[in-house]
Protein backbone atom coordinates (compact mmCIF):
# COMPACT_ATOMS: atom_id res chain seq x y z
CA UNK A 1 0.00 0.00 0.00
CA UNK A 2 1.04 3.57 -1.13
CA UNK A 3 -0.60 6.83 -0.27
CA UNK A 4 1.15 10.02 -1.65
CA UNK A 5 1.84 12.89 -0.22
CA UNK A 6 -1.04 14.52 -2.41
CA UNK A 7 -3.15 11.99 -0.77
CA UNK A 8 -1.71 12.35 2.77
CA UNK A 9 -2.34 16.49 2.68
CA UNK A 10 -6.26 15.75 1.57
CA UNK A 11 -7.52 13.52 4.27
CA UNK A 12 -5.37 15.85 6.62
CA UNK A 13 -7.54 18.82 5.09
CA UNK A 14 -10.68 17.29 5.74
CA UNK A 15 -9.82 16.20 8.85
CA UNK A 16 -9.07 19.63 10.06
CA UNK A 17 -12.50 20.89 8.62
CA UNK A 18 -14.37 18.81 9.82
CA UNK A 19 -12.99 18.91 13.22
CA UNK A 20 -13.45 22.08 13.93
CA UNK A 21 -16.55 22.32 12.19
CA UNK A 22 -17.69 19.17 14.69
CA UNK A 23 -15.84 20.94 17.70
CA UNK A 24 -17.31 23.83 17.20
CA UNK A 25 -21.44 22.45 16.68
CA UNK A 26 -20.67 20.20 19.94
CA UNK A 27 -19.51 23.03 21.85
CA UNK A 28 -22.63 24.82 21.79
CA UNK A 29 -24.58 21.71 22.07
CA UNK A 30 -22.91 20.65 25.33
CA UNK A 31 -21.99 24.17 26.91
CA UNK A 32 -25.42 25.36 27.57
CA UNK A 33 -25.29 28.50 29.69
CA UNK A 34 -22.45 28.50 31.47
CA UNK A 35 -19.62 28.64 28.82
CA UNK A 36 -18.10 25.98 30.16
CA UNK A 37 -16.57 23.53 27.07
CA UNK A 38 -15.61 20.69 29.76
CA UNK A 39 -19.51 20.70 31.55
CA UNK A 40 -20.52 17.06 31.16
CA UNK A 41 -16.82 15.70 31.99
CA UNK A 42 -17.16 17.85 35.74
CA UNK A 43 -20.54 16.57 36.01
CA UNK A 44 -19.68 12.99 35.34
CA UNK A 45 -17.04 13.63 37.56
CA UNK A 46 -18.81 14.83 40.33
CA UNK A 47 -21.61 11.91 40.27
CA UNK A 48 -18.48 9.41 39.93
CA UNK A 49 -16.06 10.56 42.70
CA UNK A 50 -13.65 10.90 39.89
CA UNK A 51 -11.41 13.72 37.73
CA UNK A 52 -12.93 15.14 34.97
CA UNK A 53 -9.98 14.00 32.92
CA UNK A 54 -10.68 10.43 34.09
CA UNK A 55 -14.90 11.19 33.49
CA UNK A 56 -13.22 11.70 29.47
CA UNK A 57 -10.96 8.38 29.44
CA UNK A 58 -14.35 6.62 30.96
CA UNK A 59 -16.18 8.09 27.88
CA UNK A 60 -13.58 7.82 24.92
CA UNK A 61 -12.76 4.01 25.66
CA UNK A 62 -16.34 3.60 24.00
CA UNK A 63 -14.66 5.01 20.84
CA UNK A 64 -11.38 3.90 21.29
CA UNK A 65 -12.92 -0.06 21.41
CA UNK A 66 -14.61 1.67 17.74
CA UNK A 67 -11.26 1.91 16.10
CA UNK A 68 -9.95 -1.10 17.26
CA UNK A 69 -12.84 -3.09 16.03
CA UNK A 70 -12.24 -1.25 12.78
CA UNK A 71 -8.73 -2.45 12.66
CA UNK A 72 -9.79 -5.95 13.04
CA UNK A 73 -12.08 -5.42 10.15
CA UNK A 74 -9.42 -4.94 7.79
CA UNK A 75 -8.40 -8.62 8.42
CA UNK A 76 -11.76 -9.84 9.41
CA UNK A 77 -14.87 -7.85 7.85
CA UNK A 78 -13.63 -5.52 4.89
CA UNK A 79 -17.02 -4.96 3.57
CA UNK A 80 -17.97 -3.34 7.41
CA UNK A 81 -15.29 -0.41 6.34
CA UNK A 82 -16.86 2.27 5.16
CA UNK A 83 -15.39 5.98 4.74
CA UNK A 84 -17.93 7.17 6.79
CA UNK A 85 -17.64 5.00 9.62
CA UNK A 86 -14.14 6.03 9.29
CA UNK A 87 -14.66 9.30 9.47
CA UNK A 88 -17.17 9.31 12.27
CA UNK A 89 -14.84 6.76 14.73
CA UNK A 90 -11.47 8.36 13.76
CA UNK A 91 -12.99 12.14 14.49
CA UNK A 92 -14.51 11.07 17.69
CA UNK A 93 -11.07 10.09 19.02
CA UNK A 94 -9.22 13.11 17.57
CA UNK A 95 -12.02 15.44 19.17
CA UNK A 96 -12.21 13.78 22.70
CA UNK A 97 -8.03 14.00 22.84
CA UNK A 98 -8.17 17.73 21.86
CA UNK A 99 -10.45 18.04 24.62
CA UNK A 100 -8.50 15.97 26.96
CA UNK A 101 -5.40 18.24 25.75
CA UNK A 102 -7.53 20.97 26.99
CA UNK A 103 -8.36 19.71 30.09
CA UNK A 104 -5.04 18.55 31.26
CA UNK A 105 -3.42 22.13 29.69
CA UNK A 106 -5.76 24.24 32.08
CA UNK A 107 -4.91 21.57 34.64
CA UNK A 108 -1.15 22.70 34.69
CA UNK A 109 -2.47 26.28 34.41
CA UNK A 110 -4.09 26.26 37.70
CA UNK A 111 -1.43 24.39 39.06
CA UNK A 112 0.84 26.97 38.24
CA UNK A 113 -0.89 29.78 39.57
CA UNK A 114 -1.43 28.31 42.45
CA UNK A 115 2.27 28.26 43.05
CA UNK A 116 2.79 31.47 42.10
CA UNK A 117 -0.17 32.75 44.41
CA UNK A 118 1.92 30.62 47.00
CA UNK A 119 4.79 33.03 45.99
CA UNK A 120 6.95 30.00 45.74
CA UNK A 121 9.54 30.10 42.84
CA UNK A 122 11.13 26.82 43.59
CA UNK A 123 8.11 25.11 43.84
CA UNK A 124 7.78 25.94 40.49
CA UNK A 125 11.23 24.88 39.50
CA UNK A 126 10.53 21.67 41.17
CA UNK A 127 7.26 21.52 39.21
CA UNK A 128 9.33 22.05 35.99
CA UNK A 129 11.68 19.90 36.62
CA UNK A 130 8.86 17.33 37.37
CA UNK A 131 7.92 17.98 33.40
CA UNK A 132 11.31 17.70 32.17
CA UNK A 133 11.70 14.45 34.43
CA UNK A 134 8.66 12.99 33.01
CA UNK A 135 9.34 14.17 29.28
CA UNK A 136 12.51 12.05 29.27
CA UNK A 137 10.31 9.04 30.11
CA UNK A 138 11.74 8.89 34.04
CA UNK A 139 9.31 8.21 36.77
CA UNK A 140 8.40 10.79 38.83
CA UNK A 141 6.86 10.53 42.28
CA UNK A 142 6.10 13.21 44.71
Amino acid sequence: MKISTEEFNVILENRLTLTKSVLGSKGKEYTLSDDNRIHNFNIAGMRRGITPEKALDGMMLKHEVSVYDMINYVETNLEKLTIKLIDEKIGDNINYLILLEAMLKKRVELYLNSLKVCNSDIKEEKYNSIVDDSIKGKVVIG
